[in-house]
């Protein structure tokens, strides 16, 4: 296991939904992330709070556990108007695009 990402998560997904799923799963998520990023740019802590929720849910599918824990700290941070949210947002944009980056290289191993 790396430090982004649970390859054999991904492993267990495509045992579960198909190899072909899975890469279309992870394909999504990886196109989706400049969206994801960007919407988490954002200085108004609410549309945070949302991208991060949005973020959440695909990190867990595509085996970024820490990229998922993060999300959910950074979602209740910005609800709650916590004065280090912005902080948390700007490591967790760095995360995201470090999971990408794996992703990425997962990817193409499996054309």
């Amino acid at each position: 296991m790396s430090d982004t990402v649970d390859l054999g998560a991904l492993d267990a997904l495509a045992a579960q939904i198909g190899e072909a799923e899975t890469l279309e799963v992870v394909r999504l998520f990886v196109q989706a992330a400049p969206q994801r990023d960007a919407a988490l740019a954002v200085s108004q802590p609410d549309q945070v709070a949302r991208a991060a929720h949005t973020v959440r849910s695909g990190a867990r599918l595509v085996g970024a556990a820490a990229l998922a824990e993060s999300t959910g700290r950074l979602q209740q941070s910005a609800e709650a108007g916590a004065a280090d949210w912005q902080q948390q947002r700007d490591r967790l944009r760095e995360q995201l695009a470090a999971v990408v980056h794996e992703l990425e290289g997962w990817l193409t191993t499996r054309g």
